[in-house]
């Protein structure tokens, strides 16, 4: 996995259909994956990739900042294997610790949610169905 910027990634992210609508969503914003969208999340967030055979075959956005409450850490992570995705989660666990952050949110997709649940370190047994929610975000044109 590397980092990398919105104008070096851009293309390859597209051709690799990651993206859901290619919409990418990063600190509740949503945002259409053109280069106008990319460039503003790399204002605010850095970008990770994992290649395969020169290929993306996951991406991640993350960013720091200071909540009222303490310091947070949130990220995005589009994957298309079980593989990139935990890499990408390791790597935004170890961000945030790096950072100091207190607090970690971050946004999947639902195909992963079983190996979140699955990893050592989540030992809660019970989930809350508030837990899994449905946000829907508005894309004003």
């Amino acid at each position: 996995m590397f980092e990398t910027t919105a104008s070096d990634v851009y293309q390859n992210l597209i051709d690799a259909r990651l993206l859901p609508f290619n919409i990418i969503i990063c600190d509740w914003k949503a945002l259409d994956a053109t280069p106008e969208g990319l460039a503003k999340f790399g204002s605010i967030s850095r970008f990770w990739i994992q290649k395969q055979a020169g290929k993306i075959t996951s991406f991640s956005l993350g960013l720091d900042y200071d909540a009222k409450s303490d310091k947070q850490w949130t990220f995005t992570i589009y994957a298309k294997d079980v593989s990139g995705f935990l890499d990408h989660l390791s790597h935004h666990v170890n961000m945030a610790s790096e950072t100091g952050s207190v607090s970690i949110f971050g946004l999947f997709e639902l195909e992963y949610v079983e190996a979140f649940h699955n990893l050592e370190w989540d030992k809660q047994n019970e989930y809350e169905d508030e837990e899994l929610s449905l946000t829907l975000l508005e894309r004003i044109l």
